[in-house]
């Protein structure tokens, strides 16, 4: 008795390509083309990226968009406004709004224009001591 070849299912296709119709034949051909061109993308960019991470590293650079937080704004899990100051930590805000970053005063909660408050004035909501011209 012979012995019964190993199966091979890309032969198999591959021997029944032919028998079919020429627009199925130009759509596998399609896709095919089209599936290795996008790996090969993603491949390349893949790679771009890892460059680009090794080289930064070697030469010293931080990520690009990697930095310092200075100031931030953010409402914690019982809804107050939260503000950190780089060298003074976080305290919360009094308001009924988010803080504006000082020198921002041209917006508030009520919208546009804060009435007496310049551009040049820290917005009312940010706590006493909590810029270096204030007292506290």
């Amino acid at each position: 008795m012979d012995p019964i070849p190993p199966y091979s299912l890309p032969a198999d296709w591959l021997s029944k390509f032919h028998t079919w119709p020429e627009p199925i034949q130009a759509l596998w051909l399609v896709a095919g083309s089209v599936t290795l061109l996008g790996a090969c993308w993603f491949g390349v960019r893949a790679l771009r990226e890892i460059v680009g991470l090794l080289v930064g590293l070697v030469a010293g650079r931080p990520e690009r968009g990697v930095g310092t937080l200075v100031y931030g704004i953010y409402r914690d899990r019982r809804g107050r406004w939260m503000v950190y100051l780089e060298g003074r930590g976080v305290r919360e805000v009094d308001g009924a709004g988010p803080p504006m970053p000082a020198g921002s005063g041209h917006f508030g909660p009520g919208g546009f224009g804060m009435g007496d408050v310049g551009p040049g004035d820290p917005p009312r909501s940010v706590p006493r001591g909590f810029l270096p011209d204030s007292e506290g």
